[in-house]
Parts: structure tokens; sequence; C-alpha cells
């Protein structure tokens, strides 16, 4: 498809940009003004307190709200949608109702004549260049991992867990209220958390410089929250982390293909680039598969890109001739309806 773009509907980020690019053309986030009488897409300015996501564990719940993020995004590229094919990034285990409503809205509202729909954890793999690997992603709302096997999805070893980087701002946000600072609104505590945390165990006390004047100390809440990723327990419940996410994902394989994922765990999400995480995660991984499999050697791989790499990975896939018969068609779409995207699944 010589005209088609990549929108990577992420929880915190909605990026766009042209296939076969080596980057995104523009991001914006993807929130929108609580305000009737002006919509604004959000931004990294401005008090996050005041605007609402239309999504929640990356799951679309307010489309009217996304329709603004995506038509939004659409304009700041200069791209008549009905003009280009459109690849969609959708998170694991997307109700079958979002899915048959995302290409509704794309066909009806944005007339599209092409579109298709992949999984964020297989666009993660395509951007790292490996057709066997175990995808990790950290992002705003959920983790997951997903094992990949020559450009197959493994199913059976897929994980999520309902957690990620927008936690750890919460979390932030109550420890912070509980040592006695200042309420802070969640767009600060999320520069806090940005700046400040860390994995490493450094819970001396640093400075942050608070908007408008004033500074703020912040101690071992900055390692507390960001252990949240290894120990969700505090405010998840049951939920995964994610050593044991990686785990349980890779002993569902086959026993003679385990060492595809031991050996290739690939992070992506810009949870993922958290100070200290990568380090601590591939210490307790070696600890956890020198008990588990103590024949495999445990390597975790990290991207420096990581924080853009399922943009990337769409921008990839949908660059190779082998896709072109993926595409879902206006008319595929006039003749079966929504259930089509059942008929002519993409890699996902």
């Amino acid at each position: 498809m010589e005209n088609s773009y990549v929108i990577d509907n992420g929880g915190y980020y909605c990026r766009i940009g042209r296939s076969g690019e080596d980057d995104c053309e523009y991001k914006c986030r993807s929130i929108v003004s609580l305000d009737d009488h002006q919509v604004v897409v959000g931004s990294d300015h401005g008090n996050d307190d005041n605007y609402v996501s239309p999504m929640e564990r990356g799951i679309v719940l307010d489309w009217e709200r996304m329709e603004t993020v995506w038509n939004h995004a659409y304009q700041a590229v200069s791209c008549n949608p009905s003009d280009s094919a459109v690849l969609l990034t959708e998170t694991i285990l997307n109700p079958k109702s979002n899915r048959e409503r995302m290409v509704e809205v794309l066909f009806e509202s944005f007339q599209v004549p092409y579109t298709q729909f992949v999984w964020e954890g297989l666009l993660n793999i395509y951007a790292s260049g490996r057709g066997s690997a175990l995808s990790i992603m950290c992002g705003d709302g959920t983790c997951h991992a997903l094992p990949i096997n020559e450009g197959y999805l493994m199913t059976r070893g897929l994980y999520r867990s309902d957690f990620g980087g927008s936690d750890i701002t919460l979390y932030l946000m109550k420890l912070l209220k509980e040592s006695g600072k200042l309420n802070f609104n969640k767009k600060i505590v999320n520069n806090i958390k940005e700046k400040l945390c860390n994995c490493k165990g450094d819970s001396s006390d640093k400075i942050y410089d608070l908007p408008g004047g004033g500074t703020v100390e912040i101690g071992d809440e900055s390692v507390r929250a960001a252990n949240l990723l290894f120990d969700p327990s505090p405010i998840c419940g049951d939920e995964l982390s994610i050593p044991d996410m990686i785990l349980k994902s890779a002993l569902s394989a086959e026993i003679d293909q385990r060492y595809l994922f031991v050996n290739n765990t690939v992070l992506g999400g810009g949870s993922s680039l958290m100070a200290g995480f990568d380090a601590k995660l591939q210490e307790q991984m070696k600890e956890k598969w020198a008990i588990a499999a103590p024949t495999l050697k445990s390597r975790v791989i990290t991207p420096p890109d990581r924080e853009k790499s399922v943009w990337i990975g769409g921008s990839i896939l949908t660059s190779l001739s082998t896709f072109h018969q993926k595409w879902i068609s206006h008319k595929d779409f006039s003749d079966f309806g929504p259930s089509i995207v059942y008929r002519k699944l993409s890699a996902s």
C-alpha cells in the first residue's frame, strides 16, 4: 500500500506517521478536555485533572472522545483519512465488540479505504528485528507478556496484568500525601515519577523543582512507587508482576522452545524506561531461571527507543509486501459488516 499510515493508539500517547518511516510524525496525549465548550486534545502542558482519557486499561470506552483524538492526529499531519490506509494498534485481549466498533468508526466516520489492527506486543517484536522472542510490554494501563515463535503468536503463553505507569503515578501521589507532602495534582506527580522514580533502591532525598517556584523533597516514595512493576500487590491485588509474567509465559512453551524466549525477552513501552528497571529485571530473571531452568541463559533486551517500539513495528509491518493482502477494504466492510475483522485477521 503506497499511501498508508500507522496510528499507535496508546494509553498515554497517540502516535501517527507514514508507513516505512523510522519515526512517527506526531504524537499527542490520549486525553481530551472536559470543557464542553472547547474540545482540546491533551498535550504535555496544563493540568491533567482538566482532561479525561477515552480509554481504560487500553480499552476504548468513550468513542466520541476517541474520535476526537484520532481526528486531531490526522489533522496534525495534514492527512485526509479517506485517502490513506491505516493500521491501528490495539491492546491484547481487546473485546470483540470493541474491535468491531473500531472498524465501524474507521470506515463510517473517517471513510478510510483500508484498515487493519495488530496487537502492540507483536509490533514490539517487529521493531526489534526478531522472528522469535518474548514480548514484554509495560504500558500506561496494562503490562503483558506475549511469546512469538517465527512470527506466530503462542496464545497459551499470553499473560496480561491490569497495572502500569498510571498506577505508579497514583500510588506515588498516595505516598506523597501520606508522608505529609502537599497534595499535588496528577500532572506534577507524573513529572516527579518520570524524573525521580527509580528501581535502583536509591531512596535518598531528592529535590524536585515545582512549576511556578518552590521545591519539594522526595525520599523513599520514589523507590516504593517504582517497585510496583516488581510487586503490584500494594494497589493491584493479585495482578502478576513483570518477572512472574515472564516466567509463566516462557514456561508455557514446549521444553525445546523455551530457550527462544528466555534468551530473547524484549522490553517495550514507556514504563520500561524507569531508571534501574532493566538492570533489576535482568537480575531477578537470572535468579528465577537459575531455579526454574538452570541450563538456559537469561537475557533481557532493552531497545533504546522502546517507548515507541509499537509504532516503529507497525511502520515496518505495513511496509512488507506480504502484509498487503491482509488489509481490510471498505468493500470488505460493506459486504460483511464488522465481522470482517474475524474473516480477515491480521497477524494478531
